[in-house]
């Protein structure tokens, strides 16, 4: 099954209570941190990323706007499954370990890692715009 990303978001929304600028989740709610897992493997549709774990999952501001952030403790197989996905969902990279797409409704996804030489697992760092 896959979620689309205004799911996603609403999910993201109701379950964070995205009122204030930053909300944590990640070593909350279990099933609210499973939830949010099987979002990253259903977006870009990669069953490897069901091994990874939620470490914190809030609404954040910058200059820029609002934006939605989830960080992941992953699997480098994730890593290495997200970027062979990227081409088709429209991402291109952006820098070293950083990627960027753009959503049907004109918001901003970005995508960077955080993995060590050689290590199984490492960060990954997901970012959707919110108006």
């Amino acid at each position: 099954m896959k979620i689309g990303i205004a799911s996603t978001l609403v999910l993201v929304s109701a379950v964070s209570g995205c009122s204030s600028d930053v909300e944590s989740s990640g070593n909350g709610d279990q099933s609210v941190d499973a939830t949010l897992v099987a979002s990253l493997v259903d977006r870009f549709d990669v069953p490897a990323c069901a091994d990874a774990s939620l470490r914190y999952s809030g609404r954040q501001e910058s200059p820029d706007g609002m934006f939605v952030q989830r960080i992941y403790d992953a699997p480098v197989d994730c890593r290495d499954g997200l970027i062979a996905m990227f081409a088709t969902v429209n991402f291109t990279e952006q820098g070293p370990n950083s990627y960027a797409g753009e959503i049907s409704d004109g918001s901003k996804e970005r995508i960077e890692f955080e993995f060590n030489n050689g290590s199984s697992a490492g960060t990954i760092r997901w970012e959707v715009d919110v108006e």
